[in-house]
């Protein structure tokens, strides 16, 4: 029993020392943003193909999307990307055999016979040429694209805004610990140590970043200009959240 007291006082003893020893800190989170003009522009659109056959409608849905792209890529650049990661075939049945409620089954022959067949996919264009986001949703709606809607501006590389956002998070972390420094009458010392907001280490890089910037090609001569839409779209905004500890200093 006297055996167990002593071990426990000594783990008493060995916790109250390594806290004695354990360097005062301030600990803050802070918040940083970056904003930046975007230099990227995502737009979507659906190419939509008809026939009495399924062969027919996908004929049909080729051609159009053929001629959508090569028509955008005059605005778009020729170093614009296009994106048709899904497609699908419906079948057409004449109106008096909709159901309202629930769809039912029907026989291939009759009243409820397939009369057609519709193809669609639905398209994706990244393109450099932020500015002329608004005048490419025109031209695809003019060329046969359904339901053309920007779907996205964003940064190609974000690597340099992230870098600022940092930055400014350790400025706020630093003035308010100036601030708690002030306010309790002591030092503030060098930064110990910088987490995320997970309590992961991390290290503050600035790194350069090259854009890539494309010039549209003219439109084709034998077709109309486009016509000209101004966008001014938001900056795209980069947080940073960060938990710092700043050693404290005895005045």
């Amino acid at each position: 029993m006297k055996w167990m007291i002593g071990t426990a006082l000594a783990l008493v003893s060995v916790q109250a020392s390594a806290q004695e020893t354990q360097q005062p800190q301030i600990v803050v989170s802070a918040t940083g943003i970056a904003k930046t003009a975007p230099d990227m522009v995502t737009i979507a659109y659906n190419v939509r193909g008809e026939g009495t056959t399924s062969d027919a409608a996908v004929k049909d849905l080729r051609e159009k999307a053929k001629a959508i792209e090569n028509g955008a890529r005059s605005v778009a650049g020729a170093k614009s990307e296009f994106f048709a990661s899904g497609m699908s075939v419906m079948q057409i049945r004449p109106k008096e055999c909709e159901s309202n409620v629930y769809p039912r089954e029907t026989l291939s022959q009759g009243p409820c016979a397939v009369v057609g067949y519709i193809a669609t996919i639905p398209v994706k264009v990244d393109t450099a040429n932020v500015d002329a986001g608004g005048t490419l949703i025109g031209l695809v709606s003019r060329l046969g694209g359904m339901r053309a809607n920007i779907s996205r501006f964003w940064l190609r590389d974000d690597s340099n805004v992230r870098a600022q956002a940092m930055q400014s998070a350790i400025a706020d972390a630093r003035k308010q610990a100036e601030l708690i420094a002030k306010g309790t009458g002591v030092r503030l010392g060098n930064i110990l140590k910088v987490q995320d907001s997970d309590y992961r280490n991390i290290e503050v890089l600035a790194r350069g970043s090259n854009q890539l910037q494309y010039d549209p090609a003219p439109p084709p001569v034998s077709t109309p200009a486009p016509v000209s839409v101004d966008l001014n779209p938001s900056p795209i905004e980069t947080r940073a959240r960060i938990v710092v500890s700043f050693a404290v200093l005895q005045p």
